[in-house]
Parts: C-alpha cells; sequence; structure tokens
C-alpha cells in the first residue's frame, strides 16, 4: 500500500498517516509531496493520501479545500492529532536574537501570541518540514522554523522553545482520501460505530435567499451540520461555491431526502462521501 502525505517526513501530517498505517497493515510504503495539487494525482492511480483539513484555533486549510471542485475523490476517514510546536534553529539562541520564523501559514496562525509578545515576523512557507530544511541549509543565526519536535532530530536543529501554540488544546484534523470509498478501514474494524460524517461542495442557483433555502432541508430533517464554508470559485469573477458538512450517512433516509431538496436550488452537487473517524 501507498499512503502520500503533505509534506516532508518529519510533518505533522506524515506524523498522523504513520499513527493511522503503522501496525494496521503488513506493508506501507509512505511517500512526501510539497505541492497539494500532485496529492490529488497520486491517489488517481488507487493509493491513498493523509491531507491536513482544519486546525482548532487556525481554522481551515484554504489550500486544501480549494483543491476540491478540481479532482473526483472519496473521504475515507477522518483523524484528530494533537499538535504541540516547537521553535527550532541552526544554533542555540535566545528568543530575543530570532527575528523572523518560517512555517505553513496555519503554524504561523496557531502561535500569533507568542510572535507578537516577541516582537518576531512569520513568515508563511511551503509546510512546516520543508522550512526546518531551510533553516538547517542556511545555517541562520537569526531566524528559526516552526514544527514538531521529530524535525529537530532529522534536521539536527536546536529546540529553542516548546508548545508555545495559542491554546493547549491544538489540534488539526486530517482526512484519508482515495479514490474511491474502497471502506479499508471498515474491513480493518478500526471504527465500528454508528456515527458517519458526509462532506460535499455545492454551487447555487440565482435566486433570491438560495443559500436559506439551501439549508433549510437540513433543518427540516433534523440534520446536524457541522460545517459550511464558503470559496471563491477560480477564474470566475465573484462566484463562489460552498463546502459542507453534516452528520449522517448518505444510505440515510433523511439525508436522502435533504439532497433532495439540496438539489432543487443549487446548479451542481459533489460529494465525498460518508466516514468515520478513525
Amino acid at each position: 500500500m501507498k499512503v502520500g502525505f503533505f509534506g516532508l517526513f518529519g510533518s505533522y501530517t506524515n506524523q498522523a498517516a504513520k499513527e493511522i498505517f503503522t501496525g494496521s497493515y503488513e506493508s506501507v510504503e509512505f511517500v512526501e509531496f510539497i505541492f497539494l495539487e500532485e496529492i490529488f494525482k497520486f491517489i488517481q492511480n488507487d493509493n491513498l493520501a493523509v491531507i491536513p483539513i482544519e486546525n482548532s484555533s487556525g481554522g481551515l486549510v484554504s489550500q486544501v479545500l480549494d483543491m476540491f471542485p478540481r479532482y473526483d475523490f472519496s473521504i475515507i476517514g477522518e483523524y484528530f492529532l494533537p499538535i504541540n510546536h516547537v521553535l527550532l534553529a541552526s544554533n542555540k539562541l535566545n528568543i530575543s536574537q530570532i527575528k523572523e520564523v518560517y512555517a505553513h501559514p496555519q503554524a504561523i496562525a496557531q502561535v500569533s501570541k507568542f510572535l507578537e509578545k516577541n516582537k518576531i515576523n512569520g513568515v508563511p512557507y511551503s509546510d512546516n518540514s520543508s522550512s526546518a530544511k531551510y533553516i538547517r541549509d542556511n545555517n541562520f543565526y537569526d531566524k528559526a522554523a516552526i514544527g514538531s519536535e521529530v524535525l529537530a532530530n532529522i534536521y539536527n536543529l536546536e529546540i529553542i522553545k516548546r508548545n508555545f501554540q495559542n491554546s493547549k488544546n491544538n489540534t488539526t484534523r486530517f482526512l484519508v482520501i482515495g479514490k474511491t470509498d474502497n471502506n479499508i478501514f471498515k474491513k480493518n474494524n478500526l471504527r465500528g460505530d454508528s456515527y458517519y460524517k458526509t462532506s460535499l461542495i455545492f454551487t447555487v442557483r440565482d435566486i433570491s435567499g438560495v443559500l436559506y433555502k439551501c439549508l433549510g432541508g437540513f433543518a427540516t430533517n433534523n440534520i446536524n451540520l457541522t460545517r459550511i464554508e464558503s470559496r471563491p470559485i477560480k477564474n470566475k469573477y465573484f462566484d463562489y461555491f460552498f463546502f459542507l458538512e453534516f452528520e449522517g450517512n448518505l444510505k440515510d433516509k433523511k439525508v436522502i431526502m435533504s439532497l433532495e431538496e439540496l438539489n432543487f436550488y443549487t446548479k451542481e452537487i459533489k460529494t465525498f462521501g460518508s466516514y468515520q473517524k478513525i
């Protein structure tokens, strides 16, 4: 089995992928990806991948969500990983010496209070593991990276500070995705309860009060919505798609009835399946 993940080895997504798959399957090959689009191409060859979707304090990972309209895939499961950041540098620096830190925008948002307090500039980077490699390769004396403690061992970096995120309960939610829902977790009995979540995106028709009408069917059928987000559609002028998540299975009668009503007010609906927490 090949499992792709976002970032280099040592990233939080790599950590989540290992916790999900190691020990449950006889042979797993983990494949790193710096570019998100490559992950979605990778799963088209019947591989699986782990991607971050949201953080408890930093919110939705918009770069990931923007890929959803462009590719067909299924969400097979979700996984929650507690995030404890460390500050990494090439040398034993005092915090007062650090002028810039490099990290994924989500990580920067999760430690914003620390950066503001210490007057450190957060510099967005493609991912935390790549930022750690960048700090190692350049041997800076006034720059650092944010990431996991594993990265200190991989890149021989000094840990300047531990656990400095804004929230003590900092957690990232990851999705396991594949070309189709192959029921891999159900076959391996990783979760046996009946709780399901469903994710989809939709675009609306141009009628008055359309979003209110789109959501009305869920209220009527007593379905709990867990998230709704809007994102601009690329190459279209102020046109948006909506990302919706709710409790329930696509096979449930009340879900079927809700989607029938949603279909009446939308131009397009794209579902990514019903899945469980791993």
